[in-house]
């Protein structure tokens, strides 16, 4: 039996005409309760974005940073276990690593009900990631301007060797 992460690719939605035939002929089908913003709120306040800011200027060799616990264990923990059931993945290998690498999830549409239901905490991440008030924090602290709304997003997994 293969591990739950070498999947290989299978549709995760529907194609907007099946989805449209379902919806005429199930009718009103149980959604799933959206997720709220799983970014910790502190994060983005005046005297954390200044210290990331500093932080991320005066790092050496280059400018980086880390965030610590952007999201709580217990919603990263959610988003793990939605994407080791459902997401599928291939594997991939270069000559400095080997990973699993699942569909890039642009391809995900928001209001597609069995995106929902199956990436309900993994679809509230890249909203949060991708929010307008996420990007400014990002450009804030990092003085890169004007960054992009399309989502370029996948879960990478790098097995230990």
């Amino acid at each position: 039996e293969k591990p739950p992460y070498r999947r290989t690719h299978k549709n995760i939605g529907m194609a907007k005409s099946e989805k449209n035939k379902r919806q005429k002929t199930e009718g009103a089908s149980a959604k799933s309760t959206p997720v709220d913003c799983p970014i910790r709120a502190d994060l983005m306040s005046a005297d954390s974005v200044a210290q990331l800011a500093t932080q991320i200027a005066s790092s050496k060799p280059y400018p980086h940073g880390m965030f610590k616990d952007l999201c709580s264990d217990g919603f990263m923990r959610k988003v793990r276990e939605e994407v080791i059931a459902h997401m599928p993945s291939t594997f991939k290998e270069t000559d400095l690593f080997k990973m699993y690498q699942s569909l890039d999830m642009a391809s995900f549409e928001d209001d597609d009900p069995q995106c929902q239901e199956k990436f309900s905490h993994l679809m509230a991440l890249r909203k949060a990631l991708y929010s307008e008030e996420f990007r400014e924090f990002i450009s804030k602290i990092t003085g890169c301007k004007h960054l992009s709304t399309k989502t370029d997003m996948a879960v990478n997994t790098h097995p230990h060797s």
